[in-house]
């Protein structure tokens, strides 16, 4: 049977040619290998003899067309360079055969080499999509591995400011933004400790500086007057007792007495003298004077008494021996105070009494004028009675070693005023608690640069000296009006007396007139 189609053109004849060639060797050969009945001759309509195998055998293969090569088809040298990087080094070329079609070629119109360290397809300059810069651009960034010397050693990292990384050349901006960013890790522990200590700080003076509460209390003599006048306010009231003993606290009479006021709301340091010889009553002993409740039962009873006189709400006390006053003295420095030439003579024999007393060896103080004072000579002058106005020049003494001592004491800071408390701690007895004892010298130490405010209760025109029974006393012309001197003084505005305040100073007055 003929084909529809046949063409004239001479090599596709001859190629037809070629096909029938091929087609009746093959199955030649292949007939000498099996048996007769795997062959079938037959006959075509043209009388020529043709060889076909049976349908076990499998059909031959086509021959194959020759490819024309193209511009853009890689040539035999570039495939054998290919096929060299992909198989191992020294092996050959595998050959291909004649009748093998060519390799299909890639879509990118170029060969693919792997690189066997990283795993990345490269592809040509010639035929690639993109440009090698573009490629460097998107390329994720490799670790690269630090270049060995001969022995093998690492290559110590460059540290200098223009120096380089892994052998490449650091750019200055990447330097900076590194050097930054370890500035930024360095102050961040900074930062974070410098933000908590300010927070503790601002806690800390908050709670320190709290308004004082005080509640009524009989045991103590506070009336609910006093306690209403005293609380929630920024003001802190504390006793102060020196004591004219040597050895014995508990069984002496107080020499001083004092209330020593820290006035955070006015920002003043306060001190008012309580004269010793006042004519008071003393819970459970009648009536006397004010130094002789110290003597009947202690600090304790001493601070009643204030408060049931006076009207006051005062819980804790401070008391002082010789020793106390000439290392709180010693501790600041010494103060300076201006004498007289007859308070001179008499402080050097107080300064005689105390060297035998205490075993010191303090030195007389020659001149008048001012003079620079240690611990027992500050001691000798504010025991001064006998010189000037008495007992009201003596007390006025003791607010001035005060005065300097507080002065000087409020330049030091914390930790020096804390070491002076430590110093001071082994001749002092309270019954304040560390953290009230610090809470006091805090609220004393934030008022700077504040002069000492000084009262005497009672006061000096509204007193009067005279005798009973033998003794010599001060009598408070009115009670009253010296409890509201005291508290115009403490609390800056008016006060009007409680029932009890008001009873003591009826009968102080009957005594007296």
């Amino acid at each position: 049977m003929k084909s529809r189609y046949t063409s004239r053109r001479p090599e596709d004849a001859e190629r037809r040619q070629a096909v029938r060639r091929n087609t009746a060797s093959s199955a030649q050969r292949s007939s000498s290998q099996r048996s007769p009945s795997a062959v079938r001759h037959t006959r075509s309509s043209d009388g020529q003899a043709r060889v076909r195998r049976s349908t076990m055998s499998k059909p031959p293969k086509r021959a194959a067309r020759p490819a024309q090569r193209s511009s853009s088809q890689p040539s035999q040298a570039q495939r054998r360079t290919a096929s060299q990087v992909r198989r191992p080094s020294g092996a050959a070329p595998r050959p291909r055969s004649a009748g093998q079609p060519p390799k299909r070629p890639h879509p990118s119109n170029g060969e693919r080499v792997v690189r066997r360290t990283t795993g990345r397809i490269l592809r040509p300059e010639s035929t690639s999509r993109r440009s090698a810069s573009a490629s460097r651009q998107t390329r994720p960034r490799q670790t690269q591995r630090p270049r060995r010397t001969s022995s093998g050693a690492v290559p110590p990292r460059s540290t200098s400011r223009t120096g380089s990384r892994n052998g490449r050349p650091v750019p200055p901006s990447r330097r900076r933004s590194s050097r930054n960013r370890r500035k930024k890790r360095h102050l961040k522990p900074v930062v974070v400790i410098a933000a908590l200590l300010a927070v503790f700080l601002i806690v800390s003076y908050i709670f320190l500086t709290l308004p004082n509460f005080v509640t009524l209390s009989s045991s103590k003599g506070i009336t609910f007057s006093a306690a209403a006048e005293a609380s929630g306010k920024r003001i802190y009231n504390v006793a102060l007792f020196g004591i004219d003993a040597r050895s014995d606290v508990e069984g002496a009479r107080s020499d001083s007495m004092m209330i020593v006021s820290s006035d955070n709301k006015h920002k003043k340091i306060k001190a008012t003298s309580l004269m010793r010889d006042t004519y008071v009553s003393i819970p459970g002993h009648g009536y006397g004077k004010l130094n002789s409740a110290y003597a009947y039962g202690g600090p304790s009873l001493a601070v009643k008494a204030i408060n049931t006189n006076f009207d006051t709400a005062i819980t804790d006390y401070i008391v002082i021996n010789f020793n106390g006053t000439i290392a709180m003295v010693n501790a600041v420095g010494g103060v300076n105070v201006t004498l007289s030439s007859d308070e001179v003579s008499v402080l050097n024999d107080y300064v005689d009494n105390i060297n035998r007393t205490n075993g010191t060896n303090a030195k007389h103080v020659t001149g008048s004028g001012s003079k620079h004072l240690n611990g027992v000579q500050a001691l000798a002058y504010s025991r001064i009675r006998y010189v000037g106005n008495g007992d009201f020049g003596r007390t006025q003494r003791q607010r001035t070693v005060m005065q300097k001592v507080i002065k000087k004491g409020e330049k030091m800071s914390l930790i020096k005023q804390y070491k002076l408390y430590k110093t001071m701690k082994p001749y002092i007895k309270t019954n304040m608690s560390n953290f009230k004892m610090f809470k006091f010298i805090f609220n004393l130490a934030l008022i700077h640069n504040s002069k000492l405010q000084q009262q005497q209760i009672p006061d000096a025109n509204a007193l009067n000296l005279g005798y009973l029974q033998g003794q010599s006393y001060i009598f408070p012309t009115s009670l009253s009006d010296n409890v509201q001197t005291l508290h115009k003084f403490i609390y800056e505005h008016s006060y009007t007396p409680s029932e009890k305040c008001q009873e003591i100073s009826d009968h102080i007055d009957s005594v007296w007139q």
